[in-house]
């Protein structure tokens, strides 16, 4: 069990601050004393998301040299919390269904890619203004050219995945997972949402939260 003294929550691809999965983690969390911050990655703005001022912006949450934190990423923000592996802050890394390869993303949305070349753009869903909003094709080229994450060493990770998610395919987290030996991966019966398996989420976080709160 690790000392961590509080949860960063990623969220994936355009969701922002607005997020069912946090909100019931939070629910969890907070009864323990354990806060959970929820970072806005539609950075630098909504139109212009760019990968690189996502780990940027997550990185900057991470807070000061004396902090313990355990890092909680879905989907594309699993990619962006598994680039901080080695971030000497992160206790340990919890990764909800996550992009690890490159090309998947739009593998799981048939006709994604041809819109963004054909229009520059796609009309993309924010949770948190719940609206439809253009999502510029400069996210495109980074979801296309997306480096492995860096080995996580001696960091805990864990990872939750439905087998029946159409979005982000199992097979990228368990390539991910046998390439990485002491990685967890747990298989759940959910798509990608895993809004049906919390209680399965809750029991692999608690793997990474100090034993008193468990």
């Amino acid at each position: 069990m690790l000392s961590a003294t509080r949860c960063v929550y990623l969220s994936g691809l355009g969701t922002g601050t607005r997020s069912a999965k946090a909100d019931a983690l939070a629910k969890w969390l907070e009864p323990r004393g354990v806060p959970l911050q929820v970072v806005d990655l539609r950075v630098p703005d909504f139109r212009a998301m760019r990968v690189p001022a996502m780990v940027e912006a997550a990185t900057a949450a991470l807070g000061g040299p004396g902090d313990r934190v355990v890092v909680i990423g879905t989907s594309l923000g699993g990619y962006v919390a598994a680039r901080l592996v080695t971030e000497p802050r992160v206790a340990g890394v919890l990764l909800l269904a996550p992009v690890l390869e490159a090309g998947v993303v739009g593998a799981g949305h048939p006709g994604l890619a041809r819109g963004w070349r054909a229009l520059g753009w796609v009309p993309w869903w924010d949770e948190t203004e719940r609206r439809v909003r253009a999502l510029g094709a400069s996210l495109l080229d980074d979801l296309d050219t997306l480096a492995p994450p860096p080995p996580p060493g001696q960091t805990p990770v864990v990872i939750v995945h439905g087998r029946a998610d159409r979005q982000v395919r199992v097979a990228s987290s368990r390539r991910y997972a046998a390439t990485h030996p002491g990685v967890v991966l747990s298989e759940v019966d959910d798509g990608h949402d895993l809004l049906a398996s919390m209680s399965a989420v809750v029991g692999q976080l608690q793997l990474l939260l100090p034993c008193h709160l468990a």
